[in-house]
């Protein structure tokens, strides 16, 4: 009896350091991804921000107060979309990078909502519109990685999604939780542009959650690439 007790003990210890072990492994790759990737936003920002300044940089000979607020964030009801072609995604593209300081939430945003993309990004889903974009724009996240925070937001905080085009900010309307099954929370009722962010819960249930955390934001504002990169140079000021 002893024998079996012990072959079962260790049996469960080899388990439990496999799975730690895979653990370990995915934080590994899902860190390196989001270092390579937000890399990879960061020049297309500032390459967008370069082409922009260019193209709205004073001809000689004409007074430089023409071009004085081409560098001011459009306002939300002109709020150009990421991908002005109209063609979507292809999954696991790059679309941006979720910021929430109050969640401490800084991550790369994916195309798509699969096992792969989840395990190393948040996910946009894809028959939602793009950030910027008339609608309901839906990212989903897992509760013990990207979204670990989510559960700290409250009304008035605010959300940012960056892009190579500009960057996209919003503040939280409300939060809720409903049903795993329920999809109405992909509705968009005032036909405005809002954000949606999903993630299970309880945040700390052991196994499939059965409920969903609900986060709901309006777009209040936009920057062109130019003034975002500004504001973020180190020394700029933080409004």
């Amino acid at each position: 009896m002893r024998d079996r007790s012990f072959v079962f003990q260790m049996l469960m210890l080899a388990v439990g350091l496999a799975l730690m072990w895979t653990w370990a492994l995915q934080a590994v790759e899902s860190n390196d991804y989001q270092r390579r990737a937000g890399a990879a936003l960061d020049r297309a920002r500032r390459a967008a921000a370069i082409e922009e300044m260019r193209s709205t940089a004073p001809v000689r000979g004409t007074p430089s107060a023409t071009t004085s607020s081409s560098l001011v964030g459009p306002s939300p009801a002109a709020a150009e979309p990421t991908n002005p072609t109209g063609t979507r995604p292809e999954r696991s593209a790059v679309i941006g990078r979720l910021v929430i300081p109050k969640a401490g939430i800084t991550s790369v945003i994916d195309e798509g909502v699969d096992e792969h993309t989840l395990a190393r990004a948040i996910g946009h889903l894809p028959r939602s519109p793009l950030p910027g974009q008339r609608g309901n724009v839906s990212l989903a996240g897992h509760r013990d990685t990207f979204f670990r925070g989510l559960g700290r937001l409250h009304r008035g905080d605010p959300v940012r999604i960056e892009t190579a085009r500009g960057t996209y900010i919003y503040r939280v309307t409300r939060t809720q939780v409903v049903g795993r099954e329920t999809v109405s929370v992909l509705d968009n009722p005032h036909h405005g542009r809002v954000l949606t962010l999903i993630t299970c819960y309880p945040f700390r249930y052991v196994g499939p959650a059965p409920r969903r955390w609900i986060v709901r934001a309006e777009l209040v504002g936009t920057e062109t690439a130019a003034v975002a990169l500004g504001r973020e140079r180190p020394g700029a000021s933080k409004s």
